[in-house]
């Protein structure tokens, strides 16, 4: 009598989650479903959210459209500032692993892509910030190339 208090509610427990199992239409004990888990989490590359090319096109041109980016204004000042920044963000993203550097990398062009989205800067700023988010794309194709060259010699 003890076996049966003690056995019955273990062997009811099983048949619900069974039957949720299968109400769900999931297998999750198959080799299928194990395989296509595998799949799905090596299928997820880790720079699926990489900067892309035409996000960059797309912001020139509205840019360019608004009349944000300086025009007939000599801009070699600041093409000396941004030539520095990108020396310290090549030495940064070096310093990082891949990880880290593609966060840090996203996450600056994010935040400068904010700055120039919501704030009514000169376009001097603008044109700096611009070429800053081009900088960060630029590291990040460096770094997506060298990834793939890695996975590819595996």
């Amino acid at each position: 009598m003890k076996r049966l208090v003690i056995i019955l509610p273990i062997v009811a427990l099983a048949s619900v989650l069974l039957l949720h199992m299968n109400a769900n239409r999931m297998k999750r004990f198959s080799a299928e479903v194990q395989s296509q888990l595998k799949k799905r989490e090596t299928s997820t590359i880790k720079y699926d959210d990489c900067i892309q090319k035409e996000s960059l096109v797309r912001l020139e041109a509205f840019l360019k459209k608004g009349g944000r980016l300086p025009k007939d204004v000599d801009v070699s000042e600041i093409d000396v500032q941004i030539d520095k920044y990108r020396t310290s963000l090549d030495s940064t993203v070096q310093s990082l692993n891949s990880m880290d550097a593609h966060s840090f990398l996203h996450a600056e062009y994010k935040r400068y892509r904010k700055l120039i989205y919501y704030n009514t800067t000169s376009p001097i700023k603008t044109y700096y910030y611009f070429k800053i988010m081009e900088a960060c794309y630029i590291n990040d194709e460096k770094l997506n190339q060298s990834s793939r060259a890695r996975l590819a010699r595996l």
